[in-house]
């Protein structure tokens, strides 16, 4: 990891749309006309070459792509595991790439309206073995604590908090998680589906690069320290 901007995250997304109420009736062939959808993609979109396209054991359809999965239901469209960096997201060549990616999807869905919009991104990190992360962790939960509580302790097995928030047309959650042998850190945004012509715009006005670049210090200051600890390491070995 060489700059903020090659941070590695987890990009997902989601539209929430009316039931369809005949999903159970019709999903072979809708499979089938994802599959034939994705295969004309990919001939202009490499990054979306498609890898399976399966029915789930919960009854969804699930794709399985190059760069990401994604997952039909009966009232939703969810893409998973796409990693990204802050770069990446600020790039509107990238987010229309998504875009695309998931319009074909949900057009293929038939002429359910959408009713919301979501996307969010997920920064997670597991700590080394026989690693003290108190240092690392202090510096997110200590000032937290420090505003509730009279002593901070000076370590904890976990913390959690979460915040959900109007910010304009979307609704905004961050959530920070931290463990003993983790910490994971997500932000997302949402909105109602009729504030947009589709979900290409929705996606360059959430700016979710800019959601990152507001917690700067914070992922800086924690990819620092990794980047110390993991130094501390490989000394040791030598």
């Amino acid at each position: 990891m060489n700059t903020f901007q090659d941070l590695l995250l987890t990009f997902t997304t989601r539209i929430s749309h009316e039931e369809d109420f005949a999903f159970d009736r019709d999903r072979g062939p809708l499979a089938n006309a994802l599959r034939k959808e994705l295969l004309q993609l990919s001939i202009s979109e490499p990054d979306l070459e498609l890898r399976d396209v399966a029915v789930d054991e919960d009854g969804d359809i699930s794709v399985q792509t190059k760069k990401c999965s994604v997952f039909v239901t009966s009232d939703s469209l969810l893409m998973i595991g796409w990693v990204t960096t802050p770069e990446e997201l600020a790039d509107a060549s990238f987010l229309s790439k998504v875009s695309r990616l998931v319009a074909t999807l949900f057009e293929a869905r038939g002429s359910f309206r959408p009713k919301t919009y979501g996307a969010r991104w997920l920064f997670s990190t597991r700590f080394p073995p026989r690693i003290d992360s108190t240092s690392l962790t202090s510096k997110i939960y200590a000032p937290i604590l420090a505003s509730i509580l009279e002593d901070v302790p000076s370590s904890v097995n976990s913390f959690q908090v979460n915040s959900n928030y109007r910010s304009g047309e979307f609704s905004d959650l961050v959530e920070i998680e931290i463990s003993k042998r983790d910490i994971q850190i997500r932000q997302g945004r949402e909105s109602d589906a009729s504030n947009f012509h589709d979900f290409g715009e929705f996606l360059l006005r959430a700016d979710l690069a800019g959601t990152i670049d507001r917690l700067r210090p914070t992922l800086s200051g924690l990819t620092s320290e990794l980047g110390n600890m993991f130094r501390r390491i490989q000394r040791t070995k030598q």
